[in-house]
C-alpha cells in the first residue's frame, strides 16, 4: 500500500532504492536525514536549547572561509554571516552542532562531526576508524579560532565500524542520532544493518507521503 501511494514521478521517490542493498546515499538523502534529525531535536525544547543540526553546506562554507585566512573578510562578507553567527552560538552560547561531511572526490566517504561548545571539543566519527584529515581539522579550528581564545580538543565520536563500502552514510547518521539520543538510539550492530536500511527506507517513504498528501513535516 505504501509503494502504491508514493508519487513515483518525483526524484526523491525514484532515489529511494539507494536506501536498500549495497548502495551509496546521495548528498540530498543525507540532508534529508539530517532534516529529520533536526525535527526530532526541535520537538524536545530542552534538547533544542543545547543542540542544532546543520546540513552538508556547513563544512563546505567553513572550508571556504578558512581558505581566505582573512579574519576581516570572514567578519564582513555577507556569504560568511551565517557561519559567523553560528560560531558565536557555539563558543559563547556553548551550543552543540551536528553535521555530516563528505571527504571529497578522491575519497567518497561520509563522516560525522559534532562541535561541542560547552566542552570546547570537536567530535569526529569515521566508520573506518581514521582520524580527522588535517585539512578539515585545520579549517574547523580556524573557524572556531575567530570566536574562541584556544583550540578545541579533538575526540573520536562513537560510530560502528564499516564492513561494507556503502555503509558510511548510514553509520555516520546513526552516530549523530546516538549522540543526540544516547538512551533511545543505540549504535547499529553489524547484524542489524539490513534492518536499519529497511527502517530508513520506510521512514523516508512515509515522510514523502506525509509531505505530499498531508503537508506535514517529517519527525
Amino acid at each position: 500500500m505504501l509503494l502504491a501511494t508514493l508519487p513515483w514521478d518525483s526524484m526523491p521517490v525514484r532515489a529511494l532504492w539507494r536506501y536498500l542493498g549495497p548502495h551509496w546515499t546521495t548528498g540530498t538523502q543525507q540532508n534529508d536525514l539530517l532534516d529529520i534529525l533536526s525535527d526530532r531535536i526541535t520537538a524536545q525544547p530542552a534538547l533544542a536549547e543545547q543542540l542544532q543540526v546543520k546540513g552538508l553546506a556547513l563544512s563546505a562554507k567553513i572550508i571556504e572561509a578558512a581558505a581566505t585566512q582573512n579574519a576581516t573578510t570572514y567578519k564582513t562578507a555577507q556569504t560568511f554571516q551565517w557561519i559567523q553567527n553560528l560560531g558565536e552560538e557555539v563558543v559563547h552560547g556553548r551550543k552543540g552542532v551536528l553535521t555530516i561531511h563528505n571527504l571529497g572526490e578522491d575519497n567518497q566517504h561520509w563522516v560525522a562531526i559534532v562541535i561541542d561548545g560547552k566542552h570546547e571539543t570537536i567530535h569526529y566519527g569515521n566508520s573506518y576508524g581514521t582520524n580527522m584529515p588535517f585539512e578539515l581539522l585545520d579549517a574547523y579550528q580556524w573557524w572556531l579560532s575567530q570566536h574562541a581564545l584556544s583550540p578545541f580538543a579533538i575526540k573520536k565520536l562513537p560510530i560502528t565500524s564499516q564492513e561494507d563500502a556503502s555503509l558510511c552514510g548510514f553509520l555516520s547518521h546513526n552516530s549523530l542520532d546516538h549522540f543526540a539520543f544516547p538512551d533511545a538510539v543505540p549504535l547499529i550492530v553489524s547484524l542489524g544493518i539490513q534492518a536499519a536500511r529497511m527502517k530508513t527506507f520506510l521512514l523516508m517513504a512515509e515522510c514523502i507521503v506525509d509531505q505530499v498528501y498531508f503537508k506535514n513535516d517529517c519527525k
